[in-house]
């Protein structure tokens, strides 16, 4: 059976939505492990308050950058949709891929798994040192 563009693009838009909301339950999880460790730190781990509370301003990071992600994607789709309401027979050819803002839909989805696999190092960075003795 021939794979056709739709095909594909319907797996990118299922695939792209699941990593988003892993990525935002990582985050999420890596958050309340940090206030966890804060608020009752074990007494078996040499724990770095600053050092945990940086991992904790990735996580965020992660978080808001998932944000802007979406955020300049409306805008993006928004602008599409308006240009489709102004056009005589309310059709375009596609998205423009040289708008800032289709652009930076990328650009903020990659960014947001690049902050994921650092804040992943940042707590192995964090605890791992207080579990090896």
């Amino acid at each position: 059976m021939p794979v056709t563009t739709q095909d594909t693009g319907a797996q990118l838009d299922w695939l792209s939505d699941r990593i988003s909301t892993q990525v935002r339950w990582f985050a999420a999880g890596v958050l309340a492990l940090v206030w966890g460790l804060l608020v009752t730190p074990p007494a078996s781990l040499k724990l770095s308050p600053s050092v945990l509370l940086v991992v904790a301003l990735f996580a965020v990071s992660v978080l808001f950058f998932d944000f802007l992600q979406y955020a300049v994607g409306y805008l993006s789709v928004r602008r599409l949709h308006r240009e489709i309401l102004g056009a005589p027979d309310r059709s375009v050819t596609g998205f423009d891929t040289t708008d800032p803002r289709y652009r930076a839909r990328f650009f903020f989805f990659w960014l947001k798994q690049a902050m994921a696999v650092l804040t992943f190092a940042g707590l192995i960075a964090a605890v791992l040192p207080g579990l090896v003795k």
